[in-house]
């Protein structure tokens, strides 16, 4: 266990019914803490700047033979996790399992049924940090502070989900189905044992979808490529014998969509890798799932959803989404089909994306209010637009550009908050399920409930109307794509650049627009670790990898960064700079804007062809100027 050690500040201390003595010159000592039998211990409160992760390390000199009690949490107020740690007979305690948390507090409590004093001398906390040792190898910085804090914080969330694959809280908490637990005993990644995990904290599980997303900032942060190999291989590893993978790496649900990020992620891993050797690892994955597809897909090219997640909206059946999801899914598919030359099974992807394509416009797109509406399996007065279908469509070319003005603009007016684009347009309220669902997980616990209706809201809760990070990264994509630069940069600036987010220095799973602050309920009723929000949740941080791939303007136009693009977009923005790893090194740019001049500054790798592609939109009639040199 060689990761960083890291000391936390004592910032409370009171000692209550006992006696406690805080160290002075080294932080995160006690000289002595001790109170007599049945008072109320003395209570120190740790706090380590930040979110951490890592393996609890106690030292302690003299004691009575009793026990350490610590809670923990992100947030102050939160402190919602708790251990019961004997005091070690060898001085030393050292955890196996890694907590979470930015604020530790720890007091005593005996053990004992005699009326013994309970104390402890010398004792020192500390934790061993666990997740992968990554270096900082890309960056971004420009004149706008909130921005520069925006890609530190989304690349350090990203950092503490690279995590051991045994290390999900659920081989920890239940006990083991014995398939899981074989399996996860004997699992080794090809690329190593690190994976990209949803949360460090509530569930700690790789989520094939969440993957795709993560995968892209680790890419442009870190390079950190073998994290993101082995968190695909393992989905590999876990597929089924009708062609289709689980969405969860832990728990094994089965979410259909989730399986085409599988193969977008695939794809991009190529794109930013270049390993040919991982492409072909990763084909018979590929070419299961696309066989399921083809063998189930109706006439107008729909694949049913009939047991999935889709943000707890029951959307079972044909929806939409997943339907956008399965046409990029097709596109990267076509592109893999390519690098091994089989371009008879490209057209065959491509021909049926195109069909898909058309039949979404058919079936789902409203003229009127100029969105695509969604299948909603509820019965309710009004049903909601839904953002991500609509930022999906935008993206992966489903929609033309006018109507990707109409979207842009009716989300701007109906979905955005001070706190980022919530994800739909108008709350559900007073809601059934469809008699005619099958599939939807909460079928029977709506049913069963006394007040169907609040049940149903009580669970759909977190994504009814609320600000999710993750898939305001897509509508900040979408925005760029479409070219609303300025959109883009004032829509992170609301969603990421919030002083709520200051306390962890991570980025949130979730944020309610009417209360934002850190949630600590629960919509389960035995919690999975902890309450419901995550405090630092991976896929909330892929706006970092927008931004150097966007406003710095970085691409890849073929595998490996053989060859780059550069085409920045910086609206407003008059100096920005940064860095993007590839394989064969990193690509460094400057742009520097004045009342007449335009400069871009490129330092790449010898093996990189690069071009520059300026956009008259950002050069508003200055002088372009542009240098490459090679490293």
């Amino acid at each position: 266990m060689a990761g960083k050690l890291l000391i936390p500040k004592i910032i409370s201390a009171d000692p209550c019914e006992g006696e406690l003595v805080c160290g002075t010159e080294t932080v995160g000592s006690i000289g002595k803490i001790a109170c007599g039998f049945e008072k109320k211990s003395p209570r120190v409160i740790f706090d380590f700047g930040r979110k951490v992760t890592g393996y609890l390390q106690i030292k302690v000199g003299a004691h009575s033979k009793d026990s350490f009690v610590i809670r923990y949490g992100p947030v102050s107020d939160c402190l919602h996790l708790s251990q019961r740690i004997p005091m070690p007979q060898s001085g030393e305690y050292l955890g196996d399992y890694y907590i979470a948390c930015r604020y530790l507090c720890l007091y005593i409590d005996s053990d004992s049924i005699q009326a013994n004093d309970v104390y402890a001398n010398g004792v020192e906390v500390s934790l061993i940090s666990s997740q992968y040792p990554v270096s900082y190898v890309g960056s971004f910085t420009c004149e706008d502070e909130a921005l520069n804090t925006v890609w530190r914080r989304s690349a350090y969330t990203l950092e503490l989900n690279m995590q051991k694959y045994r290390e999900s809280c659920h081989f920890r908490m239940n006990p083991f189905d014995e398939r899981i637990g074989a399996f996860s005993a004997a699992w080794k990644g090809p690329w190593g044992n690190y994976v990209l995990m949803d949360g460090p904290r509530r569930d700690r599980e790789v989520w094939l979808g969440d993957v795709r997303a993560e995968a892209l900032g680790v890419y442009t942060s870190f390079a950190a490529y073998d994290v993101c190999k082995s968190s695909l291989a393992l989905f590999g590893d876990l597929a089924g014998n009708d062609g289709l993978t689980v969405g969860s790496g832990s728990t094994w649900q089965g979410f259909t969509e989730y399986n085409y990020w599988g193969i977008v992620a695939v794809w991009e891993c190529y794109l930013y890798t270049g390993d040919r050797s991982f492409l072909e690892h990763a084909l018979p994955f590929v070419r299961n799932i696309l066989a399921y597809t083809d063998s189930r897909v109706d006439e107008r090219g729909f694949i049913s959803n009939n047991a999935s997640w889709m943000w707890t909206i029951p959307r079972e059946g044909c929806n939409a989404g997943t339907q956008a999801i399965l046409c990029f899914a097709l596109e990267c598919a076509a592109k893999i089909e390519r690098v091994f030359h089989f371009e008879k099974e490209a057209a065959r992807w491509e021909t049926l994306r195109e069909k898909i394509k058309k039949n979404l416009n058919l079936t789902f797109w409203n003229e009127e209010k100029g969105v695509y509406e969604e299948a909603i399996r509820l019965v309710a007065d009004e049903l909601p637009v839904l953002l991500d279908i609509n930022v999906y469509a935008v993206l992966f070319g489903i929609a033309d550009k006018e109507q990707s003005g109409r979207i842009l603009s009716y989300i701007r007016e109906h979905m955005w908050t001070p706190y980022g684009s919530a994800t739909m347009d108008k709350k559900i309220t007073n809601a059934h399920l469809d008699p005619a669902l099958r599939c939807y997980p909460l079928i029977r616990a709506v049913h069963s409930a006394p007040d169907p209706v609040a049940e149903l809201e009580r669970f759909m809760w977190a994504h009814n109307r609320k600000v999710w990070p993750f898939i305001n990264a897509y509508e900040v994509q979408a925005r760029f794509v479409s070219g609303d630069t300025e959109g883009a940069l004032q829509l992170i600036r609301n969603c990421w650049a919030q002083p709520y987010f200051d306390e962890t220095d991570t980025y949130w799973e979730i944020v309610d627009p009417e209360n934002p602050v850190f949630n600590s309920n629960t919509c389960y009723y035995i919690p999975k670790d902890d309450c419901y929000n995550s405090a630092a949740h991976g896929w909330s941080g892929w706006v970092g990898y927008l931004m150097q791939t966007y406003v710095l303007g970085v691409m890849p136009l073929s595998a490996g960064f053989a060859k780059a693009r550069i085409s920045p977009q910086t609206g407003t923005l008059r100096n920005v700079c940064g860095e993007v790893p590839t394989p064969h090194g990193v690509i460094s740019v400057s742009i520097v804007k004045t009342e007449t001049e335009y400069r871009v500054s490129v330092t790449k790798p010898c093996d990189v062809e690069v071009e520059v592609c300026l956009q008259e939109a950002d050069i508003e009639g200055r002088r372009a100027m542009i240098e490459i040199s090679d490293c």
